[in-house]
């Protein structure tokens, strides 16, 4: 069974357990089928759609709001593009830190994995926002509500911090 279809599946039995636990049975079977249904869309667009024309469409889509439609359509579509290309590296992970703990005889537990992960994606997030820095997002240094973005120097002193003797 492919990896996505294991999520929605696990995902879709979350809601309906979830449901199920607050009293509400009857609701649980409707809100797991939709889960089910939106995750199939959402993988039926993934997978017919070029990633070039789901950001042209976000960014024709905010247009009419203006400047702040523009920059709420480069952090959407940031967004977006991180989501699609860090999921699969994720499960792929997943199944790397499988492997190698059953190369070395471990037992499988959650903790087992969810450290490793944890730790590994914590490093690629940091790495993906020095890169994203060096390339200078945010645009024009505005954070995606309009106001200004607070930039912390690469030294770690913020404005207005104690750090600051001259």
């Amino acid at each position: 069974m492919a990896a996505p279809l294991k999520l929605a599946l696990v995902l879709a039995a979350l809601v309906a357990l979830g449901n199920l636990a607050v009293g509400q049975p009857g609701n649980a079977l409707v809100a797991a089928l939709r889960v089910l249904a939106l995750m199939s869309a959402a993988a039926a667009v993934s997978l017919t759609t070029p990633m070039d024309a789901i950001l042209g469409l976000i960014e024709r889509g905010l247009a009419p709001f203006g400047p702040r439609g523009r920059r709420a359509a480069a952090w959407l579509g940031l967004a977006v593009g991180l989501v699609l290309r860090l999921v699969p590296q994720i499960f792929a992970e997943i199944g790397l830190i499988r492997e190698a703990q059953a190369a070395r005889g471990l037992r499988v537990s959650p903790l087992h994995l969810v450290v490793p992960l944890v730790i590994r994606n914590l490093v690629r997030a940091d790495d993906i926002a020095e890169a994203l820095e060096a390339r200078g997002f945010p645009p024009d240094g505005v954070s995606p509500d309009g106001g200004t973005a607070d930039r912390v120097p690469a030294d770690g002193r913020g404005k207005g911090t104690d750090h600051d003797q001259s």
